[in-house]
Parts: structure tokens; sequence; C-alpha cells
């Protein structure tokens, strides 16, 4: 369906003119009606003055005249009659005995007729002989312009008549952005139908498609967690364009709204997996990912599929520099103006590079730099999503020279604090049980690998399974003294099998001492139920980068925190017995004061109820942020109680560990 957009056009514009000209007549009318309302206000506030400065007058001549001193009423109304009145006469039986000229020096007037009328008025007070008024002497005219008022009201009339103005020419640009964003909008109309169309024909294929993954078991677990990237994304696209179509909206950029903690790794782990795999027929374009120590736990709150879409467009663009050969390195580093507030991600080539008058206009318009694939649309919007959450992009380029020319992109962006479910670090104590259920060998032979290389896997035990039957049936034959040493380390979804990871998890019963290992892990359903268990999560986009520490408790130090005596002394009593390196304090103050010369290693005991109305759990991060990472709770309550607190190792009951 083609809209004929001149139509369009055409038929706004005469709208457009019929309501300026309504709008102008309306103006008009209330112009008109206020001035005429203004000028009868200012008559009836001057007859009124008038009459009462006449009045006034009138009074105070009367005796004069009656005594015969016309001089002396003349000199009293001589003031009045050249500021307030025309003129000031006084006559006898019709005739003329004196006037006072008035403010424009005119002869006394005659009544008013006609059209004189309209202008000018008088106010005539009869002289009497005396109170009973049984005969007349004369009469005292007062003539004055009922118009005296004018000046003042049509000043005011014209400021009014000036805002009138200012609010037209407002309010008729504001008819022509109205007719602008219409016509805008019903162009969109027909984008809306063809995104809806699109996005309803994609779902049946779709979802055929993710029917056929979680069936399939013959896909390897990296190409299957790609396969599966790649339908949600589609997914994704598919439920915006949906959800645009049914709100069309009238400016040109919109953002996702909604909005997460992200894992940053995570999801440019999942755009450089993507790339790849389009590349694999390209086998002279090379993509790096280099992490800087300790920025695989970086978290943004952001929307995950805007910032996808933005970095997928500057790699494409990195990409179409190339031509065919070369290398992208991406980057993730802490950095920024805020220091610690702030990350860095960058994206670097080695291609062809940006002509300066092209870099001068990124961001600013939708331009291109004349390359086939075109790049000035993709910064474009991408520049528009990195500043609206927050950050700065930043665009550097050497152009057309030899071995040195490229492109590197600076996005800063705010980080926000990991979530509780998140780990970044496995805690082991000699002689622990390490059990992993993974449907993938790949998967053992990382973990088998990640053990090696940390050079602990002489101190703890390693077993795999594929299988949740062979998982099952091992611990079975574990005691609870061994169930509390290991360490469960869970991929949730196992092909070929009805339950996933949580559910082998929830029946038996080992939550707290669980890590959901998992592509799926961002997934609302998944984490949700696996915060709700007190299972901790590690996303296996970044399992390279988790970090395995031992730390030997039985061998050094220990420290307890409680306020009750009575269990500082016991614990005290057992490990003089068994011959440990003990330490007790009362309250975290006291520890506090000690803490510089406790070694880091040391495993830490504290009560959750420490009284006074402290809580030992939060506490215990103020510890942790200290470098203690070997902290466990003495109380009766369970894990699960706590899992928003992943500080905490372990809890345990207040019998001694040793």
């Amino acid at each position: 369906m083609i809209m004929d957009t001149n139509k369009i056009d055409q038929t706004h514009q005469i709208e457009f003119g019929r309501q300026v000209k309504r709008l102008t007549i309306k103006i008009l009318i209330i112009h008109t009606v206020s001035f005429l309302i203004f000028t009868a206000a200012g008559v009836f506030y001057t007859e009124s003055l008038k009459k009462a400065l006449s009045q006034q007058m009138a009074s105070t001549m009367k005796r004069s005249i009656l005594l015969g001193d016309h001089r002396q009423a003349i000199l009293e109304a001589e003031h009045l009659a050249t500021t307030q009145f025309i003129s000031i006469a006084y006559t006898q039986s019709d005739h003329l005995v004196f006037s006072l000229p008035g403010i424009a020096k005119a002869p006394p007037m005659e009544a008013p007729r006609g059209i004189k009328r309209l202008v000018y008025s008088q106010y005539s007070y009869p002289i009497l002989f005396d109170q009973n008024n049984t005969g007349r002497l004369g009469d005292i005219i007062f003539t004055y312009n009922r118009l005296e008022s004018f000046p003042f009201v049509f000043v005011i009339w014209s400021i009014l008549a000036v805002f009138l103005f200012i609010f037209m020419r407002r309010a008729r640009n504001d008819l022509l952005l109205i007719q602008k964003n219409s016509i805008e909008s019903k162009k969109a109309l027909v984008l809306a139908g063809v995104a809806s169309r699109v996005s309803h024909d994609l779902r049946s294929p779709v979802t055929a498609l993710d029917s056929f993954l979680e069936s399939t078991a013959a896909l390897p677990e990296n190409d299957r967690v790609l396969a599966r990237k790649a339908v949600q994304g589609i997914k994704d696209i598919a439920n915006t364009l949906l959800t645009e179509s049914k709100d069309i909206a009238l400016t040109e950029f919109k953002l996702e709204e909604k909005t997460e903690r992200v894992l940053i790794s995570a999801l440019i782990e999942n755009v450089i997996s993507e790339k790849r795999l389009l590349l694999r027929q390209r086998k002279g374009i090379e993509i790096v990912f280099e992490v800087a120590d300790g920025c695989f736990t970086i978290f943004s709150e952001l929307n995950a599929l805007e910032l996808t879409r933005a970095l997928s467009n500057l790699i494409d663009n990195s990409i179409a520099a190339l031509f065919g050969m070369g290398r992208i390195t991406i980057g993730l580093s802490a950095g920024g103006d805020t220091g610690k507030k702030q990350f860095l991600i960058t994206i670097k080539d080695n291609g062809v590079g940006i002509p300066p008058e092209v870099i001068a206009q990124l961001g600013k318009s939708k331009i291109t730099d004349g390359k086939q694939e075109g790049q000035g649309l993709g910064f474009y919007t991408a520049s528009k999503t990195i500043k609206a959450f927050g950050g700065q992009i930043e665009v550097a380029s050497v152009y057309c020279v030899p071995d040195v020319s490229g492109t590197t992109i600076r996005i800063t962006l705010p980080k926000s604090e990991p979530p509780a479910w998140f780990s970044s670090t496995i805690n082991l104590s000699q002689g622990d049980l390490v059990i992993v259920l993974d449907d993938s060998p790949s998967v053992h032979d990382v973990w088998k690998k990640k053990f090696s290389i940390s050079g602990v896997n002489h101190l703890v035990k390693l077993h795999c399974f594929s299988r949740s039957a062979d998982f099952e049936t091992f611990i079975g034959t574990l005691d609870a003294s061994d169930l509390r040493r290991t360490v469960f380390l869970m991929d949730y979804e196992l092909i070929g099998e009805q339950k996933n990871g949580l559910d082998v998890i929830e029946s038996s019963g080992i939550a707290e001492r669980s890590f959901l290992v998992s592509s799926r892990w961002s997934e609302r359903d998944v984490l949700f139920r696996a915060e709700r268990m007190g299972v901790r999560v590690i996303p296996k986009e970044v399992l390279n980068y988790i970090k395995i520490d031992i730390i030997d408790a039985s061998a050094g130090l220990t420290v307890l925190i409680d306020d009750s005596e009575l269990v500082g002394d016991n614990w005290s009593l057992i490990a003089k017995k068994k011959n440990k390196d003990f330490l007790y304090f009362r309250s975290v103050d006291e520890f506090a004061a000690k803490a510089p010369k406790i070694p880091r290693s040391a495993a830490i005991y504290i009560d959750s109820d420490l009284g006074d109305g402290r809580r030992g759990e939060v506490a215990a991060k103020g510890i942790y942020e200290q470098g203690f990472l070997n902290i466990s709770l003495t109380t009766g309550h369970l894990r699960s109680d706590f899992k928003e607190c992943a500080w905490i190792r372990n809890v345990i009951g207040k019998r001694p560990p040793f």
C-alpha cells in the first residue's frame, strides 16, 4: 500500500489555513469586545467622578450665590473648572449670569444634542431661596467630556493588543507543529501496519525454530547457545515491532524505556559471537575481546536490547571499513571522568578510517561516508542510545594513511552495583568437593582446565556429570558432613531431560551450596526462580573470568564476632583444646579496631543478631569490602533467608566449625 503524501500535504495545508482564519476571527472579536468593555468602563467611571465633584462644588457655590457674592462663587469654582470640567455656568431664568471657561477655555455650552451626547454631558443643580424649595433663584450647570478617560483606556487596550498578537503568533506556530506531526503520524500508520504484519509473520517460524532447539541434542553447546541467542534476538525485534506499531511515536527517535541491570561483558560476548558467526566465510577479519582485570563484573542500568543494537551497528561499521581484511578489538575497562562510577567500551579497527569532514557530522544527522554499507545512520542511532543512558561517545580516526589508518570509538557509561544473585568468585576450602552437572562435555573440560590453571586441583575433588540421574545417584552416597563441604556447579538446560538444573537443585535440597552456571541466566523466569531459591548465578559467557579461591579455615585464623560471652567462651575453650588459632570479639567495633592486623585469609564467623538492632549480615558486607572473603553467619536460620547477601559464604549454627 502506497500513500499519496502530496494529497495528504495539500489537505493539511487547506485545513491549516482554515484554522488560522478561525483563530484570527476569534482574536479580532475578543479584541473588539475588550475595547468596547474598556471604553464603557471608562465612561462609567468618568460620569461617577464628575457627578460627585459637581455635587460637592454646587453645594460650596450655593451660599455665595444666595448672598449675591458672585465673585466669591467664581473664585470657589475657578480651580475645579480648569482641571475637571469643560465649563461651569450660572444661569437665572435661562439668562447667563456668569461662566467659567474650563479645560479648553471654551464658552459655556448649550445642552448637548444628537451625536454630541455620546461625547459630552451636563449636570445641572438648582439654587433655591429656602429649604422648603418655595422659590428658584437659578441653576449651576457643569459640562464635562464623557470620553475624558479614553487615552488611558487606549493605552491599556494597546497593551492587550500586543499580548494577543504574541498569543496569536504562538498559536499559529503550535498549529503548524500539530499539522506537521499529524502528517508524519498518518504516514507512519502505513509503516506501523507493515511492522505489525512482519511481527505476526515472524512468530510462527521463530516458535518452530525455538521448539527445535529445545528438543535437539545434536548441536554442540556453543552453537546451541549462539542459535538460541539469535532466536531470542529475532523475538525481541518482532515484539518491539508489534509494540511500536500499536503506539506510533511522533518523534524521530524512541528509546525502549524498560531498563535492568545488565552484565556488560556478557552482552558484548553475545554480540561478538553473533558477528563471528556471520564472518565465518570471511577468514580475513578477526574480532578480539579484551577485558581489563576485574572488569568482567561490571553492571549497568540500561536496556539490553538497545545497547546490543548500538554496539552491533558500530561493529558493523568497523567491519565495513576493513574491506574483507583486518582486526577489530573490543575493549572493556574502568574509566571515565568520574572514575569508579563509570566504565569504558572501546571499538578499534585498522580499516581505512573516516574522513575528517564526515567525523564532524557524525551523531548530528543521518549521513554516510560513502561506503557501500554506510555508517552515518548506524552511528547516529547508536549515539542517541548511548546519550539516553547517560553516557558519552567519542570518535578518533586516521583516514587513508598506510599502516596507520583506523578508527577508535570510546563509549563511556555509568556503572551500577552488581545484583545480589551474581557471583564473580567461587570460595572453596581445602578438601571441599566440587560437583559439576552439565550436558556439554566441552564445559566439563573448561572447568577442569580452570581448576588446573588456578592451581587448586590438588586441594579439592572435582566430579563432572552429564545426566541428572548419575548426579543424583552420586550425591546419594554422600553423608550430611560431605554435603556441607560440597559446592555444586549446575547448568540450567539439560538436553533430552524433563528436569532442568533448578529442578535438580530443589529436589536435592542443595540450594545453599549451589551455583547456577548457565547461558540462560538473563531469562526472567529462570533468574527469578534462582533468586527465590537462594541460588547464586554465574553467567556462562563470563565463565573464563570467574575466580576460584581456596581458603583453608582449618589451618588459618578463625574469628568469631558474637555479643554472647557464653558462645564466645565455648568457642575459645574448644579452639584451645584443638590447638586452633582463634580470636573472639563481642562487637563489630572491637573487630574493626584490630582488623588491620588480621590476615585477609581468616575465616570470619559473625552472629546474625548482634544486639541493639544491629544485624550481622549487614555488618558482614563492610567486612567483606575490607578484603575478608571467607565470611559465614552463625545463626539458626537457613541460607535461603539471606539470599540477597552475596558476600556471605555460608550459614552455620552456633557450634564451632573445628
